[in-house]
């Protein structure tokens, strides 16, 4: 059986998990149904910086209301099979490196992003999986893959449904 592979999944892949953004949440809930397949090929990472990221739905920003039934969604994604990793100060300071190389090359890389980076390298991810199309530009740069997820294709077949998060 092939070693799983690690691929990082930056903050607005829940958050469009979340808010079942139209043009992503087909893709992202086959991912998800994927990672909780017994022997999943893929294992997926995350910084424990998205737990902060990841503090409302847009309906409830949009409200100016809170609803407890989607805090306990948003709770429930942090449980296995996600991997969170604990912020730490070899990865702050990484996070920093990889601001400093930015500007060399007239970019500007944000700390909460830089930290995804620096969690991304350390734990040997091979992709960083991210809808934002600011950060593609460092696909390769630091020693992985910066691209939106794509489906395997499973979609045109029967799934079970999505796991209720």
């Amino acid at each position: 059986m092939p070693k799983p592979v690690l691929r990082y999944w930056d903050a607005c892949l829940f958050l469009d998990t979340l808010n079942k953004t139209p043009g992503r949440i087909d893709v992202l809930e086959e991912l998800w149904y994927d990672l909780g397949q017994p022997n999943a090929a893929d294992i997926a990472v995350t910084s424990i910086l998205t737990m902060a990221e990841v503090a409302f739905a847009a309906e409830e920003k949009k409200l100016h209301a809170l609803d407890s039934n989607i805090l306990a969604k948003i709770d429930a994604m942090w449980e296995p099979p996600i991997q969170m990793v604990e912020v730490y100060s070899v990865l702050t300071l990484e996070a920093r490196r990889m601001m400093r190389d930015a500007v060399t090359q007239g970019w500007s890389l944000k700390a909460h992003d830089a930290i995804h980076f620096a969690t991304c390298k350390a734990r040997k991810c091979t992709d960083f999986l991210t809808y934002d199309d600011k950060l593609y530009k460092y696909d390769g740069r630091f020693g992985f893959g910066v691209k939106a997820p794509t489906g395997k294709g499973t979609l045109f077949s029967p799934l079970p449904a999505a796991p209720a998060i």
